[in-house]
């Protein structure tokens, strides 16, 4: 787990940039750069204490400028690896379209990974983030999380650590969690409208840097599809499971892409049209 006290600890950082922790070097930058992300949110965002959507906006925002910084050290290590450049790029997509679309699809950020590496299985996920403030405890909607599960069960919640002292990473408790559905399905039962979870439960959580990680490398969570096309309709519409449209998915987007740069040109209908 990672934790800031203080300030920025650019010291264990470059520590960080020395040192190679995954087998495989393009995914180690790729982790580097969530990781950076991850401290520079925490030490600079988090004491502001923005709401849940700010917050989550500018986490977004950090992964992107992260990427920007390590990506000339992706294009030599893939050099390095495959005697040729590869890219690593990030796209910051803005769905927003206002009005009360988070409280019915039940989710406030999207991140979309492709890997399209020589030897590396092909993969293009989308992971589902419920994002939530955090002290001593934190109250979750039953109404909401249901409906996170109905849209994905992979779904997950992510944690912002506001008690000012520990300034841990943001942590991601996914909807199989003990705490999660224990208290989702003993408050459905009691007909209540709320449930709690408490700070040492979120800490038995995984950091977002590394939870996002495990999805790329064993597949665990998320939803898997052809092309960075058929990511993007997901969330252009959630759906529940009579079919009913659910409508688009309203928040931030991380996209990235390990192998290939990304493209995008201005489209009529969805903002952006994007493609790697």
């Amino acid at each position: 787990m990672f934790h800031c006290r203080g300030g920025m600890p650019y010291d264990l950082f470059v520590d960080a940039l020395e040192s190679q922790y995954l087998s495989h070097p393009l995914l180690d930058v790729f982790f580097k750069s969530l990781v950076r992300a991850e401290a520079r949110f925490i030490s600079r965002y988090i004491p502001q204490k923005s709401n849940e959507e700010r917050l989550t906006g500018h986490l977004v925002s950090e992964a992107d400028n992260s990427v920007a910084v390590l990506r000339n050290r992706f294009l030599v290590e893939s050099q390095k690896r495959y005697s040729e450049s590869r890219e690593m790029d990030f796209l910051y997509y803005d769905m927003s379209r206002g009005g009360k679309v988070e409280k019915q699809s039940g989710a406030d950020l999207g991140f979309i990974i492709i890997i399209d590496l020589p030897d590396h299985p092909f993969v293009v996920k989308a992971l589902v983030f419920q994002a939530k403030k955090i002290a001593s405890t934190c109250q979750l909607d039953v109404t909401q999380c249901s409906t996170l599960a109905k849209n994905d069960a992979s779904a997950a919640y992510l944690f912002y650590d506001m008690d000012g002292k520990t300034r841990s990473s943001p942590m991601v408790l996914t909807l199989d969690d003990h705490s999660i559905r224990k208290g989702c399905e003993e408050a459905q039962k009691n007909h209540n409208k709320t449930f709690s979870v408490s700070f040492d439960d979120v800490l038995d959580g995984v950091p977002f840097s590394l939870y996002v990680l495990r999805q790329v490398e064993k597949a665990e969570a998320g939803k898997v599809f052809g092309t960075l096309e058929e990511a993007m309709c997901y969330f252009r519409g959630l759906t529940l499971p009579t079919g009913q449209t659910q409508g688009p998915f309203d928040g931030p987007i991380g996209v990235v892409s390990l192998g290939k740069r990304i493209t995008f040109q201005p489209d009529s209908e969805s903002g952006l049209r994007v493609s790697t």
